[in-house]
């Protein structure tokens, strides 16, 4: 899956914090922790209608940054190697247990508290590779400005055995003939089972062809 870790770190508390972010949860105790680096350190945030984006992960992370503050200075700090959102969701990479314990532990207060309504916490789970294809899809309903989101959304909706949650629109190709080629980056499982239905998909009031390309185009 194509998250970027690169996109947004989750770094020192900027939100009228003055108090020092160690650069683990275990330099307290003046060693390195022993875990942090595998993905049942990262956990994915969904809501429950729209997708997850700036507005809404922006929102998220000044709650947890305000939490973050709150931790006594003589407290092992929570710690994240990255957080970011891509195709409608949002992830958190913990930099070890203890940290992760504390995020999960402060998602729930914001949970349950309703500052930031309509969100689920989930086990991140990898997607390795995503393979490329191409449908041709009806300007109804209109693409405009979120052209990517409306494609993705119309296909979940009317598709429940696809998990579009992992795909990736690569390119809208401009309208011709009243069609928009959309090229975009499936999941295998996904592909597995487009496969099984003559690569065809539901879209808006018909069925679409899919095209998907071999693993080495």
């Amino acid at each position: 899956m194509d998250h970027d870790f690169e996109d947004a770190l989750l770094a020192s508390p900027s939100h009228g914090c003055s108090k020092q972010q160690s650069s683990s949860s275990a330099s307290s105790q003046g060693k390195a922790p022993s875990d942090g680096t595998g993905n049942e350190l990262k956990i994915v945030i969904k809501r429950v209608v729209d997708d997850v984006d700036a507005d809404f992960f922006e929102k998220l992370l000044l709650e947890l940054s305000k939490m973050q503050c709150l931790v006594p200075a003589h407290e092992t700090q929570p710690c994240f190697k990255g957080s970011g959102h891509s195709l409608g969701v949002g992830w958190f990479h913990a930099a070890d247990s203890n940290s992760l314990v504390w995020l999960n532990h402060s998602l729930k207060i914001i949970q349950e508290s309703g500052t930031v309504p309509d969100f689920t916490v989930s086990a991140f789970i990898p997607i390795l590779h995503l393979r490329r294809a191409i449908v041709n899809v009806p300007n109804i309903p209109r693409l405009g400005k979120n052209g990517a989101s409306v494609v993705l959304q119309t296909i979940s909706r009317l598709n429940r055995n696809l998990n579009t949650k992992f795909w990736k629109v690569i390119k809208i190709l401009p309208l011709t003939n009243g069609k928009y080629s959309v090229i975009i980056g499936i999941d295998e499982k996904s592909v597995n089972q487009i496969e099984k239905q003559s690569c065809k998909i539901y879209y808006s009031l018909s069925q679409v062809y899919v095209k998907v390309y071999s693993k080495n185009e």
